[in-house]
């Protein structure tokens, strides 16, 4: 059998390593590949992505369809188009954060709804509610808008059982809040530092016909407490210090209700 010569073993082993090299590259990055976005580096088959904040090009933004198997997302960006969204079925958590933009109204028209979607959260200067009303099977929803939400569509989400709202000037009102059966634990925070810049609360009364809400939390200026008595499922309570009459504190304790008090300038939960 003829002998291969040196020189040439060496150029086989050179082509080797070359074919290994570039087969074996794309064998990896084809099991494993990779999205950019915005300069930062995620996974094609990620479950859970936090993009950097904030998301300036529209074209950054896009690529957010490429991903296949996300379930939760959360993204704050400067632009108002999300139909890049649309086509993630699977969606079960949404984060969305427009705190930069200057633009008051996001474009939810374009926006699908999500059918496996449970839990919502936006931070935007302003938000209509409409996707909300769309999106049956919530169950958790936080909204922080320095303008008015629609609350009437909220009240439609009829699955939420954990409702945090933040809003900084406009009405905000409680009726329609009792058709939410399971609703367990609700926020709604007067987040405004100006004093002259308050939102308005009303049909607090309704509140007294929510079965089942057991955490409630009004850091917000409400003229009668009194509703508080009449809540068949309280048992926690979060309230300014000093707004409750010494009446209602006593009911309030006689029934085993544990009362938490913040101070104005403490907006913590």
């Amino acid at each position: 059998m003829k002998k291969i010569k040196p020189i040439y073993k060496f150029f086989i082993c050179v082509i080797t390593c070359i074919f290994i090299f570039v087969f074996g590259t794309r064998l990896i990055f084809g099991a494993f590949p990779i999205i950019y976005i915005d300069g930062e580096r995620y996974w094609l088959y990620s479950s859970e992505v936090i993009l950097k904040p904030y998301i300036l090009d529209q074209k950054e933004l896009d690529k957010i369809s490429h991903f296949v198997r996300l379930k939760r997302l959360s993204v704050g960006t400067y632009r108002t188009d999300l139909s890049c969204l649309n086509g993630l079925t699977g969606l079960e958590k949404l984060n969305l954060d427009f705190t930069s933009s200057d633009v008051r109204v996001v474009d939810f028209e374009k926006l699908e709804t999500f059918p496996d979607l449970k839990f919502f959260s936006i931070v935007s200067n302003n938000f209509d509610g409409s996707f909300i009303e769309r999106s049956k099977d919530l169950e958790v929803l936080y909204i922080t808008s320095n303008f008015a939400v629609n609350s009437e569509k909220i009240w439609n989400c009829r699955k939420l059982k954990e409702v945090v709202i933040g809003v900084r000037s406009g009405e905000f009102s409680f009726d329609g809040v009792s058709k939410l059966d399971d609703l367990e634990f609700l926020v709604i925070s007067d987040h405004g530092v100006d004093e002259t810049e308050k939102a308005s609360i009303t049909g607090t009364s309704e509140l007294s016909k929510c079965k089942n809400l057991s955490k409630l939390v009004l850091l917000c200026d409400i003229d009668d407490y009194s509703f508080l008595n009449d809540m068949p499922a309280l048992k926690e309570l979060t309230v300014y210090e000093g707004v409750l009459s010494a009446d209602i504190e006593k009911t309030l304790k006689a029934k085993g209700v544990e009362i938490k008090y913040n101070e104005r300038n403490d907006k913590k939960i």
